[in-house]
């Protein structure tokens, strides 16, 4: 069962806040390259993510958010 896209219904949904600054740092790491580029700012595609959350873990401002 999932919550949205592949994420499985018991990880939180990860998504990207307006104050991204595009430094690359979640898409360089998410093992399932969820992350791409767009305005701007980087969008999870929630197709590729499984909610590991290591782009909220290594976001150096804070950007990634959980619901």
């Amino acid at each position: 069962m999932t919550n949205e896209g592949n994420v499985p219904a018991d990880k939180p949904v990860y998504y990207i806040l307006d104050n991204c600054t595009r430094c690359g740092r979640c898409a360089q790491k998410c093992p399932l390259h969820a992350l791409v580029p767009r305005q701007g700012h980087y969008r999870i595609d929630l197709r590729f993510c499984d909610g590991c959350g290591i782009c909220y873990d290594i976001c150096p401002i804070g950007a990634v958010a959980k619901e």
